[in-house]
């Protein structure tokens, strides 16, 4: 006689209802990885882009305050250089360049300007005429007079 495989699956349960069950949960699984991973490249993605953003920033006010400072630099060694010069040398006397001072362009200040109000004119509203219906007349009825015999 063949012995039967028992199957731990519990009360009322068979290998159909269990095969089931377990692709409920290898599902579920796939579906909660799935979001994981959609949250997760989200995440560093606009991590990367963040620090990407700064670097460029940081870049360009580099390159613009080492632009500012060489210019100082060279506006300082040619003010030393006009003023290293002797008046009494002869020949053509050195000017200064005045430099541009930076002006700023007025601001131009909103003038609240207030709509006009429209004022509600007042609709009349018709009042119905009350109607009276026409009374019926009563006609007169005749009584049949009972004729003697």
């Amino acid at each position: 006689m063949q012995e039967k495989p028992v199957l731990l699956l519990g009360p009322g349960k068979n290998p159909a209802e269990l095969s089931q069950d377990k692709l409920y949960v290898i599902g579920a699984g796939v579906v909660i990885g799935i979001v994981f991973l959609v949250i997760a490249v989200i995440f560093f993605a606009n991590l990367t882009a963040g620090t990407t953003s700064q670097r460029v920033l940081s870049e360009q006010t580099s390159t613009a305050s080492k632009e500012m400072s060489d210019s100082k630099k060279s506006d300082s060694g040619k003010v030393q250089e006009v003023m290293a010069v002797s008046p009494t040398k002869s020949g053509p006397t050195p000017t200064s360049i005045p430099t541009p001072t930076p002006t700023s362009a007025p601001t131009a200040t909103p003038t609240p300007t207030s709509a006009p109000t429209p004022t509600p004119t007042p609709t009349s509203i018709p009042t119905p005429t009350p109607t009276s219906a026409p009374t019926p007349t009563p006609t007169p009825t005749s009584i049949p007079t009972p004729t003697p015999s």
